[in-house]
């Protein structure tokens, strides 16, 4: 299945977290890292959960607190 992120980053207005698998094993980095290229600079903040893979990342305790602390902040 194609996610075609990439076309809607221009109508994206708000601060933008991207979450990373380190090992995700689905969508290669430098696919993850065209993403975040397309985003200026002040809009996005990236974090790579190192240990995680595509489909376990959300059972990682710091994907939650990285989630929580993006929204306290916003």
């Amino acid at each position: 299945m194609l996610y075609d992120s990439l076309s809607r980053v221009h109508s994206i207005k708000a601060k933008t977290l991207i979450i990373i698998a380190g090992k995700d094993e689905v969508i290669a980095r430098k696919h993850s890292q065209r993403l975040v290229n397309a985003f200026p600079r002040s809009q996005v903040s990236v974090r790579v959960v190192q240990q995680s893979g595509h489909n376990n990342l959300s059972s990682f305790e710091q994907y939650h607190s990285l989630l929580a602390q993006f929204f306290r902040y916003e």
